[in-house]
């Protein structure tokens, strides 16, 4: 009986299944023509799932493409600009207060050893104990330094920036949510800077020795890094700063590095790979220190370490973060969307001779061509284009794409569809149901036997 019905579903199935090539195996009345067949099918399906199996195995190496498109628009925002100068602290009143910043200088460049404390008493006697405090009163004074500032038609002061204390010092932060209408140095910033150069207390030992300033063009939400990835202009030059904004967007694990659940910091509201590694500088500098750098801003309850903590922690820092701490150890990946500025830079000698006989330089009194060649620098900042370039990542193969491809190879080799595979399922199923059914009356009659044995 089982028998008969599992011929009569492989016939069933033989000559309506979609197939190809089965049908020929049941139907061919020769036997060379059934070996022909049987060896055909045998062949098609070995390429078949060597196909396949080559698609499932590209679709799991999460490969990506990239796209790099240049978006037109009609407006940008303007990006914000930082500035810092060479010099990090000016016009020292005192031989002592003189030797407080080189002792300081020289602590932060080389901590290991040869450190007069004493010395470093001035800030504890004229600032309480901080050198952020007198980092903001003697830093550079933008109000008494920018002497020509223009945003596109519009005039700009110094209260169109804000400071940040930083490595480099009192720096300056052109923040403004202006937008840009047209490309070109005439649409964007322009200012004339005085360096201050005679205010200078920078030593060739431990300090800077470049007069000037470095400027850095970066997103509004990221934080500058100007002492790292800063362009120099120095005295008695223009330069000219031409910006291209670029928004990336890279795909998320396992595609890529980005990890969305991990793009949360404590005290950064934007996650970018340099804040990343800035916050995790920090909370190293908390836990070994238990106090913070004056150039980290303090919006915790760590107090500021005083110059003798200052020693000893960049003591502790620079002879561990050598070691150990890097973006890896970090757990900094890169951000998962980002915008990035970048800057190309040019120059040209400024002022002209002109200017001295002209008289346009009324900000100074008795301006001498020695006295503004060593102090005056001039820059444009501005988008050489009203546009930005987008690079995005995205799946090489996509689950959709995967389906399609291993789709094409069932429908290539052997005509399988979606409703080819059920039917083929069905038959296996009732091949299944029909054996269990066998099965099951074997063990039955095995029984019976056993018990008729038992009762002789």
């Amino acid at each position: 009986m089982s028998e008969n019905e599992l011929s009569a579903i492989r016939r069933n199935f033989s000559e309506n299944t979609s197939c190809h090539g089965v049908s020929q195996i049941y139907s061919s009345k020769s036997k060379y023509e059934k070996v022909f067949w049987c060896f055909l099918v045998v062949v098609v399906l070995g390429m078949l799932v060597s196909q396949v199996t080559i698609r499932i195995q590209a679709y799991f190496a999460r490969e990506t493409t990239t796209s790099i498109v240049e978006q037109y628009n009609a407006t940008l925002e303007m990006p914000a600009i930082t500035i810092c100068n060479f010099n990090r602290f000016f016009y020292a009143d005192t031989q002592e207060e003189m030797d407080a910043i080189k002792e300081l200088a020289k602590a932060e460049v080389n901590p290991y050893g040869g450190i007069d404390y004493d010395k470093l008493g001035y800030f504890n006697n004229m600032y309480n104990g901080s050198v952020r405090e007198y980092a903001i009163v003697k830093g550079w004074n933008l109000s008494e330094s920018l002497y020509w500032c223009r945003m596109g038609n519009e005039e700009c002061t110094a209260d169109d920036f804000i400071y940040t204390i930083g490595n480099m010092g009192k720096c300056w932060t052109f923040k403004t949510d202006r937008w840009v209408e047209k490309a070109g140095s005439k649409s964007g910033l322009y200012m004339i800077l005085d360096s201050r150069q005679d205010g200078y207390t920078e030593t060739p030992e431990y300090g800077n020795w470049g007069a000037g300033i470095k400027v850095q063009v970066h997103s509004p939400t990221s934080v500058p890094e100007v002492d790292e990835f800063g362009l120099a202009v120095p005295v008695g030059f223009t330069a000219f700063v031409t910006v291209k904004m670029i928004q990336e967007n890279i795909m998320y694990e396992p595609w890529g590095r980005c990890q969305p659940d991990k793009e949360n910091l404590n005290y950064y509201q934007t996650y970018s790979h340099a804040n990343c590694f800035r916050e995790c500088h920090r909370e190293f500098i908390e836990e070994s220190c238990e106090c913070l750098l004056y150039h980290f801003q303090n919006s915790t309850d760590f107090p500021e370490c005083t110059p003798a903590e200052t020693i000893s922690c960049l003591y502790n820092v620079s002879l561990f973060r050598e070691l150990f701490l890097t973006p890896e150890n970090c757990e900094c990946q890169p951000p998962c969307n980002t915008r990035r500025h970048e800057s190309k830079i040019s120059y040209g000698s400024f002022p002209n001779a002109a200017v001295y006989y002209n008289s346009p330089i009324t900000f100074w009194e008795n301006a001498t061509k020695e006295k503004v060649s060593q102090n005056l620098v001039g820059l444009h900042v501005y988008y050489e284009s009203l546009s930005y370039v987008e690079r995005r990542e995205d799946k090489k193969i996509t689950w959709s794409a995967l389906l399609s491809d291993v789709g094409g190879q069932l429908g290539l080799w052997l005509g399988i569809s979606v409703v080819t595979i059920v039917d083929i399922a069905h038959f296996f199923a009732n091949h299944f149901r029909i054996l269990m059914r066998k099965v099951k009356e074997l063990r039955g009659h095995q029984k019976t036997t056993n018990q008729d044995v038992e009762e002789k």
